[in-house]
């Protein structure tokens, strides 16, 4: 019995090598017909249809990023000669505003000047009439202790 199903199980796996054998060979003949230049042709037309996209695409994203340079760089050239226009305007306005100062320093000087020397004739003045009261104040108290003493008398 043992020996039956032994011999049973031999023809089977026989069975199955002979089976393996004949798809193996079919494989063979299949993977020998197989032309390896069309195969690595048509991998190396994907890779290359890969790559021209890739290389499309880096182009486009490089040209876009090059006109938002451009696009910047004109802003900021704009941006520049405004500020710059902007810079020498004031600089005209300080100009003429020191100049303004400059001149209403020397106004204010001179007038400065005559106030000085109207005050100085003012002082001696007021110092003169000061002397001529001074003397008046002595000359009537000198004519009233004359009265006085007449009048004592």
């Amino acid at each position: 019995m043992t020996k039956i199903e032994l011999e049973a199980k031999l023809d089977c796996l026989t069975d199955e090598i002979e089976f393996l054998r004949k798809t193996d060979r079919k494989h063979l003949k299949d993977y020998r017909n197989l032309d390896m230049d069309s195969i690595v042709a048509e991998v190396r037309a994907q890779y290359e249809d890969i790559a021209n996209r890739s290389r499309a695409e880096a182009e486009t994203w490089y040209t876009q990023k090059y006109e938002q340079m451009q696009v910047s760089a004109r802003k900021y050239g704009d941006d520049l000669k405004n500020t710059k226009a902007e810079i020498a305007d004031m600089n005209r306005k300080i100009m003429r505003y020191q100049s303004e100062i400059d001149m209403m320093k020397g106004q204010v000087s001179v007038a400065l000047q005559r106030a000085k020397q109207d005050m100085t004739m003012q002082v001696r003045q007021y110092q003169e009439l000061m002397n001529v009261k001074l003397a008046l104040d002595i000359e009537i108290a000198t004519y009233r202790k004359l009265l006085e003493g007449e009048e004592s008398r």
